[in-house]
């Protein structure tokens, strides 16, 4: 059972270089990551040329978005589960993945454990997810992709990340395959990663594209 990693970037060479380091520290072996970068013309390239030899795969063009990058990532990943864990976001303990491993060995669609929020402007905590997903809980909010392990084969059923949504097209992703598809999914209970707040997806500036693209999706 293999673990994909997929790291998206652009212009964060500072916190790629944590991503990284934070994969490298892990105890467990049983994975592969993958580097995807839209072109950065701070100092991304040169990081990933320094640290090459520890990933399957890295890539530095110019995409579409984030979505258009993180499909990227989906098609050159030969894992069997997925986890998207990109620049800056760090995973919670280097023996974090040696203790999801056993959990995906039940062959669920999702396996998902909670997300340390480390924030821009409050007190970072603990995000804790339920372990029962529906309608509701999506209308109000969604799964932290960082804290969720993706069977590739959803994509290849389901199809990849909508690149017409420039915000919720992952919220999108999880609201269809387990509220009308209805996959299986684990709630563990295990806090998997560390997100840091101030992304495109927590902006203020952004609140009305979400709503709108949400919106959409409904």
């Amino acid at each position: 059972m293999k673990i994909s990693i997929i790291t998206i970037n652009y212009n964060d060479v500072q916190g790629l270089e944590r991503t990284i380091k934070s994969v490298q520290e892990q105890k467990s072996t049983n994975y592969e990551h993958i580097i995807i970068d839209g072109g950065s013309t701070d100092a991304s390239k040169e990081l990933m040329e320094l640290y090459k030899n520890n990933f399957s795969f890295y890539s530095s063009e110019p995409d579409h978005g984030v979505y258009d990058a993180m499909n990227k990532g989906i098609l050159k990943a030969t894992g069997d589960y997925l986890l998207f864990l990109n620049s800056g976001d760090t995973l919670y303990s280097n023996d974090v993945l040696s203790k999801v491993e056993p959990y995906l060995k039940t062959s669920a669609a999702l396996v998902y454990g909670d997300l340390y929020i480390m924030g821009e402007d409050r007190p970072s905590f603990i995000h804790r997810y339920p372990s029962e997903l529906d309608f509701i809980f999506f209308k109000n909010t969604s799964l932290g992709h960082p804290a969720t392990f993706i069977k590739k084969e959803l994509f290849d059923v389901y199809g990849y990340y909508r690149t017409d949504l420039k915000i919720v097209s992952d919220w999108a992703f999880f609201l269809y395959v387990i509220c009308v598809e209805h996959v299986s999914y684990q709630k563990i209970d295990l806090t998997i990663s560390n997100f840091y707040e101030g992304g495109i997806s927590t902006a203020a500036d952004f609140t009305e594209l979400r709503k709108q693209e949400i919106k959409t999706v409904l």
